[in-house]
C-alpha cells in the first residue's frame, strides 16, 4: 500500500518491513503509529475509522 499526498486522510504505508498508519493534513504527517505486521496496522486503521465515524453502518 502507498501513502497519500491528499489532505485530511488516514493512511497506511509500508516502509521496509514495517507498516505505518498516519494522518495527513495540509501536507504534514502526524499521529504516526508503526506496526510489524500489515494485519495489526489494518486493525488499528479500522478501529481509528470506527472511532472517527461511530454512527456509520457496520456489516456483520
Amino acid at each position: 500500500m502507498h501513502g497519500s499526498d491528499r489532505n485530511d486522510t488516514l493512511n497506511i504505508e509500508q516502509q521496509g518491513s514495517k507498516f505505518v498508519v498516519y494522518y495527513t493534513e495540509r501536507g504534514s504527517r502526524s499521529d504516526e503509529h508503526e506496526f510489524l505486521s500489515e494485519a495489526d496496522a489494518c486493525d488499528y486503521f479500522l478501529e481509528s475509522m470506527r472511532r472517527a465515524y461511530p454512527s456509520a453502518k457496520r456489516s456483520a
